[in-house]
């Protein structure tokens, strides 16, 4: 993913801010991502799954290149453990190439 500016979109995930590329871009505006998206540059966003509504409308391709599941493990609780209401309890998160 060399020359893709990778984009956390209305979200904060400190883990992925650690694991990932040396620079990543943070907004919570679709404006500042429409204009990011108008450059040469592929951009990698990730994102909670309930934005993809509000970005496909705004983008000519995007792609889903991942989907998963997040939950914070220092803050368990009883409906994340109950395998019954787990779905409930965790926010669901993807990884998109945008052009």
């Amino acid at each position: 993913y060399d020359n893709t500016a990778v984009v956390m979109y209305k979200c904060r995930q400190w883990s992925f801010e650690f694991y990932g590329p040396d620079e990543i871009i943070r907004t919570d505006s679709l404006e500042h991502l429409v204009t990011n998206a108008k450059q040469p540059l592929p951009m990698i966003l990730f994102t909670t799954e309930k934005e993809l509504d509000e970005l496909s409308k705004n983008f000519k391709t995007l792609k889903i290149l991942e989907r998963f599941q997040n939950y914070p493990v220092s803050q368990l609780s009883i409906g994340f453990l109950n395998k019954n209401t787990r779905e409930k309890e965790v926010e669901n998160y993807v990884l998109l190439s945008c052009r």
